[in-house]
């Protein structure tokens, strides 16, 4: 049986669709936990993160929900920037249309993921939990893969390490210059 291959073409219309929904500048994607509560975030170091983005010319987006995507959102607008969500609309959790610039609801979370991390020039990955590991290695294998490409992937704070010392110590990340040819 021949399973017929999904058009590239088709992959890159939906995010040209969302790309034309952005202001005409360069995006960095936060990741971050939702479920950080308020007085954590609050007293993070990487608190002001949003705020220094939008002062330096930067859109940010986020997944479009609340922990520290919402108080990065904020930071960004108090400072007078954008900041855009991307949500999933196959999630039950709600954002706050308050905390951002505009809310772009795709319909699962793996379009959500792709859309955050392809339509970004830089993600910053902030403390949070199982999705945001998640978000960091398939940002990491798309880039060793060459399907998607390459930007600064930037890991804030202690958290990370034990994750990456793990991973390089079972060889999960590879350093291999792209897609291997078969």
């Amino acid at each position: 049986m021949l399973i017929e291959e999904t058009s590239r073409a088709h992959d890159e219309a939906w995010l040209a669709t969302i790309r034309a929904q952005l202001p005409p500048l360069p995006f960095v994607t936060v990741f971050g936990s939702s479920t950080a509560t308020a007085e954590a975030v609050l007293v993070a170091p990487w608190q002001p993160i949003g705020g220094i983005l939008a002062r330096a010319g930067f859109g940010v987006l986020t997944g479009g929900y609340d922990g520290t995507m919402r108080l990065v959102s904020e930071n960004a607008r108090a400072a007078g920037g954008v900041s855009i969500g991307i949500t999933a609309s196959s999630l039950a959790d709600r954002a706050d249309p308050d905390a951002y610039s505009r809310i772009i609801a795709v319909p699962t979370v793996f379009h959500r993921l792709e859309a955050l991390l392809r339509l970004s020039d830089a993600c910053f990955f902030l403390p949070g939990g199982i999705g945001t590991a998640v978000e960091l290695l398939v940002g990491l294998w798309l880039t060793d893969r060459q399907l998607m490409r390459s930007k600064p992937l930037v890991l804030l704070g202690a958290h990370w390490q034990p994750l990456l010392a793990e991973a390089l110590s079972r060889l999960l990340i590879f350093a291999s210059g792209g897609a291997r040819k078969g």
